[in-house]
């Protein structure tokens, strides 16, 4: 449950949606850009595995992928860091150190209580209602004017001579 709900917020489809666009400047730390420059899935796994402090296997579980590939994405991690942070490149126990408080030090995100998302969420069906409710309005308008203003039956006249003409618009 947890990856999914990872890979739903991470999607790429909500890069364009208004409300999650917004410009952050960079990072001032070298760690923080190190790690902005990882791929998802490489710093997931640093993060959980130095930053957190799980185990390959563990931090394998979490992801719900196997255990060469997690240990494969966290050296490759550990190498881009290095990288980018040369103090850090070859003491795997600094790197840890470094992870693990940046983790239980960084910035928390606040988010918002219950009420407000349940508010939230139906505010946005109501309206998502009322939109639905008046376009189908509107389209048993367009039906109903349609079907009143088409003829049903030849329309027929009379001529003054006393004959009867169909003037029938489907011919």
């Amino acid at each position: 449950m947890r990856a999914q709900a990872y890979e739903y917020a991470l999607s790429p489809w909500h890069r364009f949606r208004p409300a999650l666009r917004h410009a952050e400047p960079e990072p001032a730390d070298p760690l923080l850009q190190a790690l902005l420059a990882l791929p998802a899935a490489c710093r997931r796994i640093a993060l959980l595995s130095d930053g957190l402090g799980l185990t390959v296997s563990q931090a394998a579980a979490e992801t719900e992928t196997s255990t060469a590939v997690t240990r494969d994405r966290l050296v490759r991690a550990r190498v881009a860091i290095g990288q980018h942070v040369p103090e850090l490149g070859h003491d795997i126990e600094a790197l840890k150190q470094t992870l693990r408080t940046l983790v239980t030090e960084g910035a928390s995100a606040t988010l918002p209580s219950a009420r407000s998302t349940r508010a939230g969420s139906d505010r946005r069906m109501r309206i998502l209602t009322r939109v639905v409710c008046a376009l189908m309005a509107g389209f048993i308008a367009v039906v109903t004017f349609a079907a009143a203003s088409t003829p049903t039956r030849n329309e027929e006249s009379h001529d003054p001579s006393g004959t009867v003409t169909s003037t029938s618009r489907h011919t």
